[in-house]
């Protein structure tokens, strides 16, 4: 409302201001979307699916005939989910060209008969762009409703679908009109001015009416002690999550969580299917010059892995750190914080990695008889939280050291590898000795881990 009210005031440079406004929009439609996931979070989506997952999700008209059906599951999840992605993408794409293609003049609002101009292409573009999102925003409702009734989520899809969807559609009605000479010029405003400026003045008077559904649908009560939102986010955040001030709140409302999410799930794609930079050195921690040790470690294979999927398969990937911390990373955020995270083996019990990295240890890590090594196997799960499959910790002060000589010849993928057993979370996670094993047992339900461990010089220490 604000913006548009400047547009009005702003005439000659309202192009620019209501360009953002409409790339604004598009992040707006994706945080809702991720609201609806988010809150299913914790929710097992086969109780939803009851009876159904595996099975083919209908299509609404007009796609149905000419769409396959998307098994409910991953597929349904990750389709669902890109159909609203493309839609940020394309948004923010053409919200950067409009405001070159004005500045060059070759933009052209309202020519519709002029395919020398920018406008009409964006049009055709941004709208079918825009109605598939909506389509998949829908189907995504429409099949996790009965996991979403708490949330009451046909309010908050109404209104939002009415701020963004009714009022683009809205502007192409005032376009077409303007086009076939239906708006006359007024007072100081040319046919051109009054056809840009009716937009943003309904847009002024709709948003109020629109700031009263949504304190309706959107309402704080939804984060209220007995609130299903809380109630969500209380198993992710700890009980210890606090109220922010209004401060963190408008800053929360910009759009980074949305790209940290996109740069987060580019990352693991290219690491789960081995696009790009995608080699053990490229998720190795990134070199300290100042650390005098490191930690070589020779990651090989897994046998045995318990199962975590109904298919009774899992997509194992192993993860390595220094001290023990519960937090999931991306691939980027590990390199930066002593971790090391495999690639992901998709349906496999026994899977080979054949990675190798090294992290680099600071003295008073390797002299401290407390310093642990914490490596845990997990379950890639398209929705949801990953789930552990096992886990297993050695003291730095059990694991070999070698010396300059040695390091000088060692090489970390070629290090002598033994067996870790996985323990599962309620049988403790200590190894026994941290030393490990030179064969395979083959007697743990979790599985086990061949692995190389080794502590080395650097080369300037």
């Amino acid at each position: 409302s604000v913006q548009s009210w400047l547009a009005l005031y702003f005439k000659d440079n309202k192009v620019y201001l209501e360009t953002i406004r409409e790339a604004y929009e598009s992040w707006v439609i994706f945080s809702y979307f991720m609201l609806l996931r988010e809150y299913l979070h914790n929710r097992e989506a086969d109780a939803i699916w009851v009876g159904r997952k595996g099975k083919g999700c209908q299509h609404m008209f007009p796609f149905k005939y000419f769409l396959r059906p998307w098994l409910l599951g991953a597929e349904f999840m990750d389709k669902t989910l890109y159909g609203v992605y493309q839609y940020v993408f394309l948004r923010t794409f053409f919200a950067v060209l409009v405001l070159i293609a004005e500045v060059l003049h070759l933009y052209g609002e309202g020519e519709w008969d002029n395919p020398y101009r920018l406008y009409v292409w964006q049009m055709i573009v941004v709208n079918t762009s825009q109605t598939w999102a909506l389509y998949c925003l829908l189907l995504f409702y429409h099949e996790m409703k009965q996991g979403l009734l708490p949330l009451a989520p046909l309010g908050k899809f109404v209104a939002v679908k009415c701020v963004i969807f009714l009022s683009f559609w809205q502007s192409v009605l005032i376009s077409v009109l303007a086009s076939n000479g239906y708006l006359s010029p007024t007072l100081d405003y040319t046919e051109e001015d009054v056809s840009k400026g009716l937009q943003d003045f309904l847009i002024c008077i709709e948003m109020g009416v629109a700031a009263v559904a949504f304190h309706y649908t959107f309402s704080w009560k939804d984060f209220a002690a007995d609130g299903p939102l809380l109630a969500s986010i209380v198993p992710v955040l700890g009980k210890s999550h606090s109220r922010k001030g209004v401060g963190q709140a408008m800053i929360d409302m910009l759009p980074t969580d949305v790209v940290e999410d996109v740069k987060e799930k580019y990352e693991d794609w290219q690491t789960r299917f081995g696009v790009s930079s995608t080699s053990a050195l490229d998720r190795m921690p990134a070199p300290d010059i100042s650390a005098p040790y490191y930690l070589g470690v020779n990651i090989v294979r897994g046998i045995g892995f318990k199962g975590m999927d109904r298919s009774g398969l899992s997509d194992p990937y192993l993860m390595l750190q220094i001290g023990d911390s519960k937090k999931q990373l991306s691939y980027a955020a590990c390199a930066k914080n002593k971790k090391y995270k495999t690639k992901i083996i998709l349906q496999n019990l026994n899977p080979e990695w054949k990675e190798f990295c090294e992290i680099p240890l600071s003295a008073e890590e390797v002299m401290c008889e407390d310093q642990v090594v914490k490596v845990s196997v997990w379950d890639w799960d398209r929705f949801g939280s990953d789930d552990q499959i096992g886990e297993f910790q050695v003291h730095l002060s059990k694991i070999r050291k070698l010396s300059r000589e040695e390091t000088a010849l060692a090489h970390t993928h070629s290090l002598s590898t033994k067996w870790y057993t996985l323990h599962g979370l309620a049988e403790g996670v200590e190894e026994e000795e941290g030393e490990g094993n030179e064969e395979a047992g083959g007697n743990t339900e979790a599985g086990e881990v061949q692995m190389g461990l080794a502590i080395g010089l650097t080369i300037d220490a």
